[in-house]
C-alpha cells in the first residue's frame, strides 16, 4: 500500500511490524501480519495520552433501533449484531486498529512520545481470530437491562456511565459496541458505541454508526446469509488512509512560506507557553492559554477521577428555524455563535474581578477537513473512510472586558455582544480556511511543536470546549431499508441518538465541560459532558442550587441555554 503514487510518511506500511514494537495490551504480537503507520494530527495527541489518561476524549454514541416483526425478519440478537460488526470490519478494517509501542515506553506512568508508536492493524488468521476479536468488542448487556428492571433508558444511561469512567489502564481496542436487547417485542433495542479518538473523530463516529446500522438492516432479512464467507486479508486494501494521503493538495516534502502561518499563530497564543509531556491533552481542545484567559471555577480541583457526567438540551425545529434566520441576518455561523455564547456565559456566571477585565482567550478549535479538502466526494457513503480528518483553527476571543456589564438584564445588549464576538471569531475562521487545503503540510508540525518539550505545566485554567458538528442527517439516517430478498421490504428505524465525549479526568488537562451541538431530524441537540468528580454529580448539582459565584455546571448550562433562547426570541431589527 505504501508503494502507490500518493505515498506519504503517514501511509500504511506492509508487514512485518518492526520487532521493537508490540501491540498494546496484547499477550502476543504476530509481527508478520501487522500493517502499521505513523500517527498524524489529532491521532498524535490522543495516542500520547493513552497511558497517563486512558480513553481521554474517546467518543460515546448511543441510539435505539426498532426492527420489524414477522416471519420475513430475523430477530435482532447478539449473534446478528456480531455478524454486522464482522461485516463492518471487512468493509472498514480500520475500526479494528490497535496501538503498537516499544515495550519500555508503555511501562511509564506519563504520556508516551508519539514518534515512538504506530497505529497498527493485525490481519486475522481465520475465524478463530475474528471470534476472539468479536468477544472483546461486542458486549451483551442483557444483564444490565435485567438489573435495571427492563427499563431501556435506564440501562442506556448506566452503560454510558460505565463507559465514561476513568480507565485503570489503556484499552486494547479502539472500537467497542454494547448491545442492549429489547425489553419486549413492542420496544426497541439499543446500542452504545465507544470509539477511540485516535481513530474516530465526532463525524466518523456518526458515520461508523450509520455503516453498522446498514449491516444490521442487511442481516435482519431472514434470507440473508449469516454463514457468508469473508476472505480475510483482502480487507487491507480498504484500510482508511490518513488525510495527507488523500487531500486535494498532494503532499510533498517541499513546503512554502504560508505553511508556517498556522504554526506561528499557534505559538502566539499565550506567548507559546510550552506544555510539558505530562499534560499533552491540554492543547487537544484549546491551546496553551494566555495567563489572562478567563475560566470556570472548579468545585473540587483535588478530586480523584470518577466518571463522565452528561446533560442534554434540545432546541425544537421551530425554534431552530428562528435561530438560523437570526444567524443568517447577522452573518454568523452556528459554531461561532455557540463559542461566543459559551465565552459570554462564563463572564456572566463568574465575572472577573475589577481590574482584571483585560481578557483574551485562545481556542484551538477542530476543523473538519471532509468535503472541500478531500480528493473524494464525501456525499457518497461508498467513499467514506472511517478515520479522523481534523485540522485546527486558532481563534482568539479578544478584549472580553467589553462584555462585562453590571446590569445583566439588558437582553438586547446581550444579543449584540454575542453576535459581535461571533462575527469576530467568524472572520478569523474564514481567513484561516485559506490554509486548510495544505493541512497535510502544517498540522503535524503544529502538534509536534506543541509537544516538543518544556517543563512548565499549563496554567490552572479550565475553559469550556465548544464545537458544532452540523447537520448529521447525511451521516446518520432515521431509517435503513431492509434488503428485499424475502419480499418483505421494510426498514429498521433509529431514534434518540445521543453523542458525548469521555472526560472523567482533571478539567485542567481537558475541559470542565465539553459542549457538542448537532442537528438531527430538524432538532438541535446540545450535549454537555463534564468530569463528575471535579464538577459534581447531577444529584449534587441539583442539591447545591445556584450559587452567587456560579460554580455549578448547571449554572453554566442554564445561562448558556438562556442566552440562546434570548437570541431565538429576541426582536432583532438591526440585522447588522
Amino acid at each position: 500500500m505504501n508503494n502507490n503514487e500518493n505515498s506519504t510518511p503517514w501511509s500504511w506500511q506492509h508487514p512485518p511490524l518492526p520487532p521493537s514494537l508490540s501491540l498494546l495490551g496484547s499477550s502476543e504480537t504476530r509481527h508478520s501480519n501487522i500493517w502499521y503507520r505513523r500517527f498524524w494530527g489529532v491521532e498524535t495527541l490522543t495516542a500520547a495520552d493513552i497511558v497517563s489518561t486512558p480513553g481521554q476524549a474517546d467518543l460515546i454514541l448511543s441510539c435505539k433501533i426498532s426492527v420489524p416483526i414477522g416471519d420475513n425478519y430475523r430477530s435482532l440478537d447478539i449473534h446478528a449484531v456480531k455478524w454486522a460488526v464482522k461485516a463492518l470490519r471487512f468493509d472498514h478494517p480500520s475500526i479494528a486498529s490497535q496501538y503498537a509501542w516499544p515495550d519500555s515506553s508503555t511501562q511509564t506512568s506519563g504520556p508516551l512520545r508519539p514518534g515512538d508508536g504506530r497505529l497498527a492493524y493485525q490481519v486475522p488468521n481465520g475465524q478463530l481470530d475474528i471470534d476472539e476479536w468479536l468477544s472483546q468488542v461486542v458486549i451483551d448487556r442483557r444483564p444490565t437491562l435485567q438489573a435495571c428492571n427492563s427499563q431501556l433508558d435506564q440501562a442506556i444511561d448506566l452503560v454510558r456511565r460505565e463507559l465514561g469512567k476513568a480507565f485503570p489502564e489503556p484499552r486494547m481496542n479502539t472500537f467497542q459496541l454494547h448491545f442492549i436487547p429489547s425489553p419486549s417485542v413492542s420496544q426497541p433495542h439499543a446500542i452504545v458505541l465507544l470509539m477511540g479518538h485516535t481513530v474516530f473523530d465526532a463525524i466518523a463516529t456518526f458515520q461508523v454508526t450509520s455503516l453498522l446500522l446498514s449491516k444490521i438492516a442487511q442481516i435482519v432479512d431472514v434470507k440473508s446469509d449469516m454463514a457468508m464467507h469473508f476472505a480475510w486479508g483482502e480487507e487491507v486494501k480498504r484500510l482508511a488512509k490518513p488525510f495527507p494521503d488523500r487531500g486535494i493538495v498532494s503532499w510533498s516534502s517541499e513546503k512554502i512560506d504560508e505553511d508556517l502561518f498556522m504554526v506561528k499563530r499557534f505559538q502566539e497564543a499565550g506567548g507559546f507557553l510550552k506544555v510539558s509531556f505530562w499534560m499533552p491533552s491540554t492543547i487537544l481542545w484549546h491551546l496553551v492559554y494566555a495567563q489572562t484567559a478567563h475560566s470556570l471555577p472548579i468545585p473540587d480541583s483535588d478530586a480523584t477521577p470518577s466518571t463522565t457526567g452528561l446533560l442534554t438540551r434540545t432546541v425544537s425545529s421551530t425554534a431552530l428555524s428562528h435561530l438560523m434566520k437570526k444567524l443568517r441576518g447577522r452573518q454568523c455561523s452556528m459554531f461561532c455563535v455557540l463559542l461566543a455564547t459559551s465565552t459570554i456565559t462564563a463572564l456572566r456566571i463568574n465575572p472577573p474581578k475589577p481590574g482584571l477585565e483585560d481578557i483574551t482567550t485562545p481556542f484551538c478549535s477542530p476543523f473538519n477537513l471532509r468535503g472541500k479538502y478531500l480528493s473524494e466526494n464525501q456525499n457518497e457513503q461508498s467513499k467514506w473512510q472511517i478515520i479522523s480528518a481534523l485540522a485546527f483553527a486558532v481563534l482568539f476571543a479578544q478584549d472580553q472586558g467589553r462584555f462585562v456589564h453590571v446590569d445583566l438584564s439588558d437582553k438586547r445588549r446581550l444579543m449584540d455582544d454575542v453576535f459581535t464576538l461571533a462575527r469576530e471569531l467568524g472572520g478569523q475562521l474564514e481567513d484561516q480556511r485559506h490554509y486548510m487545503p495544505r493541512a497535510s503540510f502544517w498540522v503535524d508540525e503544529l502538534i509536534h511543536t506543541s509537544l516538543s518539550g518544556g517543563s512548565n505545566p499549563a496554567p490552572p485554567v479550565a475553559i469550556p470546549f465548544v464545537t458544532s458538528l452540523g447537520v448529521m442527517d447525511t451521516n446518520l439516517s432515521a431509517t435503513y431499508p431492509i434488503p428485499n430478498q424475502s419480499g418483505a421490504g421494510g426498514a429498521i428505524r433509529i431514534s434518540s441518538p445521543l453523542f458525548g465525549v469521555r472526560i472523567p479526568y482533571s478539567p485542567y488537562g481537558m475541559s470542565p465541560v465539553g459542549v457538542h451541538a448537532y442537528t438531527w431530524e430538524g432538532v438541535l441537540h446540545i450535549s454537555f459532558s463534564y468530569p463528575e468528580a471535579y464538577m459534581g454529580t447531577v444529584q449534587e448539582l441539583q442539591a447545591r442550587g445556584r450559587r452567587e459565584c456560579g460554580e455549578s455546571v448547571l449554572d453554566f448550562i442554564e445561562e448558556f441555554m438562556s442566552i440562546l433562547n434570548i437570541i431565538i426570541d429576541g426582536d432583532d431589527k438591526s440585522g447588522d
